[in-house]
């Protein structure tokens, strides 16, 4: 049950910073959509180093967290970008660590990651297109109450689970990991946000388009957790370089971004399986490239080739640093 209520919190919390920002924050809308990336995900590696070093004392701190965090969003959807910004970075976090250690102790193998995050693709899609049609107050109302029924039933619902305690070191292989993860982290939201297709304008594309991104998150946890890392990887990773060489076919374009974003909660559980005392740091770590991957994009920069080669390009490299990552591992003695 805390899986299920976290997964559909993402959604709404994603929703309405969406719906907010197209709603309510058009005006100076460059401005501020460099505040809100900022707060929602440049913040989260403080904040998640601060949970980590208070979270073995206060045993409820990452769902309290987590349920501060989807109430300061509905408070900054109608205040400023920057309180809706830190409202979904405490949410991310809180929701992240607890993710985490469920998944953890219930041997998940990363597959809990990938339900947690793949719903947020949709909230976004959908609160945008709300967003852009209406500032009617009552979508945040009517979201407002689902969220307040699911975090009831999250705290009613909720078992604790002990935090992870080992003796944890900083040597070459965790560097490593955490090194080729966080670039894989960039690449993706460089390419994802930076990639364009002809027909993606056209609204039932981009509604699939939307799903293929939400199902490769969810599917790359599952596959993984039965396959392994290293067959995952390499498989979704090179059939999405082929495929978006010819993405110019919608149905092949839909291929790549399903098979390029499994890749999400591969790099999470690589780093987590490393530092599983610093959850919070580890997540706020692979946002924070998120947030880095975005600048290219605001800044506008454009680099001397296609959009298909560059999802190409984004797709071997990912895949290179997703073996090295995964080779440390496995001499770490990680079980991925």
């Amino acid at each position: 049950m805390n899986l299920a209520s976290y997964g559909l919190l993402h959604f709404f919390v994603d929703m309405v910073c969406a719906w907010a920002m197209f709603a309510f924050f058009r005006e100076g809308h460059y401005e501020n959509i460099l505040i809100y990336n900022f707060c929602a995900f440049a913040l989260q590696m403080p904040l998640g180093t601060l949970l980590d070093l208070l979270r073995q004392k206060m045993r409820h701190l990452p769902v309290f967290c987590a349920s501060v965090g989807t109430f300061l969003t509905v408070l900054g959807a109608v205040l400023h970008p920057a309180l809706l910004g830190l409202g979904n970075a405490l949410f991310h976090v809180g929701g992240g660590i607890d993710v985490i250690e469920e998944d953890f102790a219930k041997n998940r193998k990363g597959s809990a990651l990938g339900i947690f995050v793949a719903p947020g693709a949709v909230g976004l899609y959908l609160g945008t297109i709300f967003g852009k049609q209406t500032g009617n107050l009552r979508v945040l109302l009517v979201a407002a109450v689902l969220m307040l029924v699911l975090l009831f039933i999250l705290w009613r619902g909720r078992s604790y689970v002990q935090p992870i305690r080992t003796p944890q070191r900083l040597d070459l292989k965790t560097t490593t990991i955490a090194f080729c993860c966080f670039v894989v982290v960039v690449l993706r939201s460089w390419v994802g946000l930076s990639v364009s297709f002809p027909w993606k304008s056209l609204p039932v594309y981009g509604a699939l388009a939307v799903l293929a991104s939400a199902s490769g998150k969810l599917s790359g946890g599952l596959l993984a957790a039965r396959y392994g890392i290293d067959k995952v990887s390499a498989v979704s990773l090179l059939l999405s370089a082929g495929c978006y060489l010819l993405s110019d076919m919608p149905s092949l374009g839909l291929l790549a971004m399903f098979l390029f974003n499994m890749s999400m909660p591969l790099t999470l559980y690589l780093l987590i399986a490393k530092l599983p005392n610093l959850p919070g740091f580890s997540f706020g770590l692979l946002t924070f490239g998120l947030f880095l991957g975005f600048l290219p994009v605001y800044a506008g920069i454009k680099l001397p080739i296609s959009d298909a080669a560059f999802g190409a390009v984004g797709s071997i490299l990912s895949l290179v640093l997703l073996i090295a990552a995964g080779r440390a591992a496995k001499h770490g003695k990680i079980s991925a």
